[in-house]
């Protein structure tokens, strides 16, 4: 996906690519473009934006200095801000794990861990390591589809919550079919709710295990439940 020559708004940078690996755009809680580098970054963006402890994410936010081995002046510009709802703020790279031994790399995060800090911030660095696994990586993936609200009945979903108010945990293929026939709309309709409150986390499952195969068919084996309040 292509950029105009300017950032978007809130960015300091334009992202570019060297023809290679995933890069492109998409947007954050509050319609926002955010600009991806990575098939590691895509998936932490949509992570982040899934959080809903997360108010807002900015791509590319800030330029922070440092210098090299020989004093030569450099600037950083870290991944995404990400403003939490509670007021705190963290600065978040995505990086792959070999590249963190360069020295180039170390220096740059030693100088972002001291920004943040007299800013008041935290600076996290996320790695191959630290991310969810794959099969996680690929069903939030899969449910980032089903996140525009054109996926979501109330009537469909009033209808699940009240299913699954006592703790009930059900098959998702289950819950379906039951609330389609109790309302008299079609297993796709019905589907497309839950993917969406799986999404949004209003409902829970198992992430570990893969909730769509290929063929677009829901997994019988997963398991849907509402969180206890």
């Amino acid at each position: 996906m292509s950029l105009k020559r300017r950032p978007p708004a809130n960015n300091v940078r334009r992202v570019h690519t060297h023809g290679k690996g995933f890069w492109g755009t998409m947007v954050n809680q509050v319609s926002e473009t955010i600009q991806i580098e990575s098939g590691l970054e895509k998936n932490g963006a949509l992570s982040l934006i899934r959080n809903r402890a997360v108010r807002r994410i900015i791509s590319q936010p800030i330029r922070i200095p440092y210098v090299d081995e020989n004093g030569k002046p450099h600037t950083y510009t870290p991944d995404f801000m990400v403003i939490f709802w509670d007021g705190h703020v963290e600065i978040h790279e995505f990086s792959a794990e070999f590249r963190r031994i360069r020295p180039d790399i170390r220096r740059r995060e030693a100088a972002a861990r001291v920004y943040c800090e007299t800013q008041g911030w935290v600076y996290v660095v996320h790695t191959e390591r630290n991310m969810p696994g794959p099969t996680e990586q690929v069903n939030i993936r899969d449910l980032s589809q089903y996140r525009p609200s054109a996926y979501f009945d109330e009537r469909i979903a009033n209808c699940i919550r009240t299913h699954l108010a006592d703790g009930t945990r059900i098959s998702l293929i289950e819950l379906a079919d039951q609330v389609s026939q109790r309302l008299g709309v079609s297993v796709p309709l019905v589907n497309n709710t839950v993917f969406h409150m799986l999404w949004s986390e209003q409902l829970c499952t198992d992430l570990s295990n893969l909730l769509i195969f290929l063929q677009g068919t829901p997994n019988p084996r997963a398991l849907i439940w509402m969180e206890s309040r």
